[in-house]
């Protein structure tokens, strides 16, 4: 036993060597490639190679897919600054469309008002509001070339803004309602009862010259009246907000409130008379004859001189 346990300590590699070789051409010669065992056997080491590759692969996979979300949020986080650029300069464009549609709506109002038949209109902007404790008045930008004259009626959709009181070339200054100086006579829409707005220099109105025992309620429509060749007929002026009954004369106390929000009042309409032409009277207009000389008027040639 000795020697042959030698011999094989002496060759062990080339016994070794040998044994798989002879294992190769057993496996070679034995097993057929189309055999069940060997399709078995090649499944199963596919499916070993198949998972140690995906094993080993996964990390580069990772790897690969984690760099291409990195790239996909590097886009995403310039184009999100982009956009913000964008919106920070839309803010301004924003907010100058809303003006102008805010503005587009007011005048929309205003040129749905009725005309009165005898009166024209220009739209005026205010530019000014010289308004104190004192005072209610406005600057707005239309005068003397818009053919703005003293006393030319200002109102708004809502209703009487108040009077032109001072005219310049390009200017013109409005006597609210709500200053002290203003007068409009008025009457109660419901029943007719006629009486005087005066202003106070604050959000109240007077209601003066109304008589006793006239048909007035709180709530009540006051419009003009037509009187006093100021205002036409028929536009609103204010809402009776108060009464007082119990007073000695012949006048109750009554207080009212503008249909006009002036403290946001930016546009207005003037109201310009229109001007008719006078016809000629019958007395003025030429009477023509046979004695009447027409050479002046162009009518009949001149008379040649004589030789």
């Amino acid at each position: 036993m000795l020697p042959l346990w030698s011999f094989i300590r002496l060759h062990r590699q080339r016994l070794t060597a040998a044994t798989f070789l002879l294992l190769a051409v057993f496996l070679l010669f034995v097993l057929r490639a189309d055999s069940p065992g060997m399709q078995t056997f090649k499944g199963s080491v596919a499916n070993l190679m198949g998972g140690v590759q995906r094993l080993l692969l996964s990390p580069v996979e990772a790897t690969r897919a984690a760099n291409q979300r990195l790239q996909e949020l590097g886009r995403l986080d310039e184009e999100n600054r982009r956009l913000k650029r964008q919106v920070s300069n839309l803010g301004p464009m924003r907010l100058q469309l809303d003006e102008t549609l805010k503005e587009n709506r007011r005048l929309r109002q205003i040129l749905r008002m009725p005309v009165e038949p005898s009166y024209t209109y220009t739209v005026a902007r205010v530019v000014g509001d010289s308004s104190s404790a004192f005072s209610r008045v406005l600057l707005v930008n239309a005068g003397a070339e818009e053919k703005v004259r003293p006393d030319t009626p200002a109102v708004s959709p809502a209703g009487v803004v108040g009077r032109v009181v001072a005219v310049g070339t390009r200017r013109s200054t409005v006597l609210t309602l709500q200053d002290i100086n203003s007068r409009v006579p008025v009457q109660v829409q419901r029943s007719r009862l006629r009486a005087v707005v005066a202003g106070r220099n604050d959000q109240t109105l007077d209601l003066r010259f109304v008589v006793k025992g006239g048909d007035i309620h709180v709530g009540d429509l006051l419009i003009t009246s037509g009187t006093g060749g100021v205002f036409p007929r028929g536009i609103g002026v204010a809402r009776v907000t108060a009464l007082n009954l119990n007073v000695d004369g012949l006048f109750i106390q009554a207080k009212a409130r503008s249909l006009v929000d002036l403290d946001r009042l930016e546009e207005l309409r003037l109201m310009l008379p229109v001007v008719e032409t006078v016809p000629l009277r019958e007395r003025d207009e030429a009477t023509i004859t046979d004695s009447t000389d027409l050479r002046p008027l162009g009518l009949m040639p001149e008379a040649s001189p004589s030789p």
